[in-house]
């Protein structure tokens, strides 16, 4: 698959730019981009996107995540992974916390440091962090191996099973985990897909959704009445020949009249 960068067993007839998606319609230029030949996206990788800007799920968003903090879209280190980008994006940072939710188990943030202040009870090996009365790997994904994801609740590094069969996606705890063209399913795994689960949809079912894909909706591009109603256009058609009859029979009617009539 060309336009997706990976293998598969068989692409979509209508997989560009140009011919996306079941009606193979050209992608509108607020969305330009055809993702796996079924809905077209705001971008496939960070590259589609401007300055401080990553892509979430094929939706150009700010650089605010842990993963893609600040102007640079870096990712935050280890011992500061959380992003702090309630200032906005140019002023993003990455550092030790910002909330009291961030240092665990009866942790308190010092916002004047913006580091924990934690209580430990237990001595935990070299590499996992303290969290109370138990040892956890992380509190941020970034803390994390490649294609691994922070469960926050249990503190462990997530990742693929391995009967999951995915030679792509990793473990994800929100499609900030993920590449561009993907988004976090049901199952907490990186899938090729476009979702987004904070704004209206437009242009594409959420992932791991039974509903069929389509272009775009009414408020995305017209044309969308057309691929909807494809009886619409030969009725339309149709109705302009009827009319131009008609003006043709009134003039003709007109000019071959008796005179006085």
């Amino acid at each position: 698959d060309v336009q997706n960068h990976r293998c598969t067993v068989q692409t979509s007839a209508c997989n560009a730019d140009n011919r996306c998606g079941s009606s193979c319609l050209p992608c509108p230029t607020d969305k330009p981009f055809c993702l796996d030949g079924r809905v077209c996206t705001e971008c496939r990788s960070d590259i589609d996107c401007g300055d401080a800007e990553y892509c979430l799920s094929g939706q150009c968003s700010p650089c605010q995540s842990d993963r893609r903090c600040g102007s640079s879209c870096h990712s935050c280190p280890a011992d500061k992974p959380f992003c702090d980008g309630r200032s906005g994006v140019e002023s993003a940072q990455c550092v030790g916390c910002f909330k009291d939710e961030q240092c665990g188990i009866n942790g308190k943030c010092d916002l004047s440091t913006q580091t924990c202040e934690n209580t430990c009870k237990v001595t935990c090996p070299a590499g996992l962090l303290c969290d109370d009365t138990r040892c956890i790997e992380c509190r941020s994904s970034v803390q994390c191996g490649c294609g691994q994801a922070c469960d926050t609740q249990t503190g462990q590094c997530l990742q693929n099973p391995p009967d999951s069969g995915q030679d792509q996606g990793g473990a994800c705890a929100s499609s900030a985990d993920c590449q561009g063209d993907e988004c976090c399913d049901s199952s907490k795994q990186c899938a090729l897909g476009h979702c987004n689960t904070t704004v209206k949809v437009k242009g594409g079912a959420l992932c791991a959704c039974s509903a069929t894909p389509a272009i775009s909706t009414k408020n995305d591009d017209d044309r969308s009445e057309v691929s909807n109603h494809p009886w619409l256009f030969p009725v339309v058609i149709l109705g302009l020949f009827l009319l131009i009859y008609i003006i043709q029979a009134v003039r003709s009617f007109r000019k071959n009249r008796p005179a006085g009539v």
